[in-house]
């Protein structure tokens, strides 16, 4: 394979958390060849989204303008009052939602209620037939193809019912009675 082909696999994993690990024809590529074919800024970018993909405990900051990826492998779960390195919105890494200092997350959970903001997004969702990744809680959108889907924390899904698609080891999990696709998804509409 030539360095520019290299190049785009590894630029384009950047921006397709779906694409890791990297590979060709099925075969994973060495991530260590990035180092050859990428450099300065590009380089780093990639060696942040490696970090991304292959963390298994995932955060990302609850500040909309922020999102900041946060490896919880490396930080200490019970910590209530973690600042998010990006924007310092201080966090609670044991519920993965805004500090509490003081409450416990539950009591943290029962006093926040449910904010104008979050019945929006909720609406959207029903109006749009998005999904919650049932793992990290991310919003999901299908644009194409099969019920299959691997959110951006890793959890593989169905999109129709929400039941896992693979267990921890990469194994199909209890398969669930959802068709595979539906025909008007199974094509990307073109958008203009």
């Amino acid at each position: 394979m030539c360095k520019g082909c290299l190049a785009q696999l590894f630029t384009k994993a950047v921006g397709d958390m779906t694409l890791w690990p990297v590979r060709c024809c099925r075969q994973n590529i060495d991530i260590g060849l990035a180092q050859r074919v990428l450099h300065g800024h590009e380089l780093h970018v990639f060696v942040e989204r490696m970090k991304e993909a292959v963390a298994v405990k995932k955060m990302y900051c609850i500040n909309p303008y922020c999102s900041h990826f946060l490896d919880l492998d490396n930080l200490p779960e019970d910590h209530d009052a973690y600042p998010c390195p990006r924007c310092a919105t201080l966090l609670c890494l044991a519920c993965r939602g805004a500090a509490h200092p003081g409450m416990s997350c539950n009591e943290a959970k029962e006093s926040r209620g449910t904010t104008e903001a979050e019945r929006q997004l909720q609406e959207l969702a029903e109006r749009k037939g998005w999904r919650k990744c049932g793992k990290c809680g991310a919003m999901v959108q299908l644009a194409s193809g099969c019920n299959h889907m691997t959110c951006r924390c890793g959890h593989h899904f169905c999109y129709q019912c929400g039941t896992q698609w693979m267990d921890a080891s990469g194994q199909q999990a209890q398969q669930c009675r959802c068709e595979l696709w539906q025909e008007d998804n199974l094509l990307e509409e073109e958008r203009y």
